[in-house]
């Protein structure tokens, strides 16, 4: 009988321990964002904001200055966390942060039509967050950066407007 109690005991140990352990890791995540890295939650949000860009230059010229200005290999390698691009069309190009195994975060670039210019909207619509912050932010702002560049280059006097999430 007191095998049993004893089991039973741990048992609930354990169980109150991962309850715990739990409520901390939300703890932690929202003194991140409201207290000890509100800074940097608030460039992670920044970072992850929708742009929308109208430019005279074609879709042809803005993926030849992607190509360019945008440091990413062709495909992952192996588990290392790398930018690569994974898709390419008139449409649309999809870049992504990671490995074969993970993804940190994935950026997709639309192509459209608008009044006679061509209009390009630059989304994050999946990253990581550890603890209530952005992983690997320094890689999701160069990205931007790099693109916003490419868009500059084909087009000096493009029109960069941030649209939120």
């Amino acid at each position: 009988m007191e095998f049993i109690q004893g089991i039973l005991g741990l048992a609930v140990f354990l169980a109150f321990g991962w309850v715990l352990t739990k409520m901390g890791d939300g703890v932690m995540k929202g003194l991140n964002r409201s207290v000890l890295s509100m800074g940097e939650h608030k460039e992670g949000q920044q970072a992850r904001h929708t742009f929308t860009a109208l430019t005279s230059a074609t879709v042809s010229d803005i993926a030849h200055n992607l190509t360019n200005y945008v440091a990413a290999v062709d495909a992952p390698l192996g588990g290392t966390a790398v930018l690569y691009e994974k898709e390419r069309t008139d449409e649309h190009v999809v870049y992504v942060y990671g490995g074969k195994s993970a993804l940190r975060f994935a950026a997709v670039m639309l192509f459209g039509a608008q009044d006679g210019m061509t209009k390009v909207e630059f989304a994050v619509p999946r990253w990581t967050e550890e603890d209530g912050l952005t992983v690997d932010l320094d890689v999701l702002k160069r990205l931007r950066k790099q693109v916003e560049a490419a868009l500059r280059a084909a087009d000096p006097a493009v029109q960069i407007t941030e649209t939120g999430n």
